[in-house]
């Protein structure tokens, strides 16, 4: 299957089929780190939604700098496969259905950062109403957008 890839991409004139084979692991590899640091995250998460702890502000931190590392790498790494395939992809229901999940990754991130040092300060039984459905809606957007993207990702070739 990575064979095929290649040489679609390779026959694009963009990239070589080489070039290629070195950008998917890459993409692959990091989707899967960065997708395990967001399920880190998000037990984190869950403990204090459950109230069973604190959010620690300095592993929170980290965790959410590795997934902003690993979005920003995949979207550059995601750029450079796209460029030699695009008039494949961009005729992909797959494809751009995978963009509106990456662009709600990223906007969703926006609010994320925001929203973060609420749940850092405050535990979750004393949020308003308001502050609680921001949460949960962010939340759900990172989990449909983040299980939707690579479930996707599956579709394409």
């Amino acid at each position: 299957m990575k064979t095929i890839i290649a040489c679609v991409a390779a026959a694009a004139g963009v990239i070589t089929a080489a070039q290629f084979m070195y950008v998917l692991p890459i993409h692959a590899t990091v989707a899967v780190l960065t997708i395990l640091t967001v399920v880190a995250a998000d037990l984190i998460g869950l403990r204090w939604i459950l109230g069973r702890g604190q959010i620690p502000q300095k592993t929170t931190k980290i965790l959410h700098a590795i997934i902003y590392v690993g979005l920003t790498t995949m979207i550059v790494s995601g750029a450079i496969m796209f460029w030699g395939m695009s008039d494949y992809l961009l005729e992909s229901p797959a494809f751009l259905l995978k963009m509106i999940m990456v662009f709600a990754l990223v906007v969703n991130s926006y609010f994320i950062h925001r929203h973060m040092h609420i749940a850092m300060e405050t535990e979750f039984k004393n949020l308003s109403t308001k502050e609680k459905i921001h949460m949960f809606v962010s939340a759900g957007v990172s989990t449909t957008a983040w299980v939707g993207s690579y479930i996707l990702a599956q579709l394409l070739f």
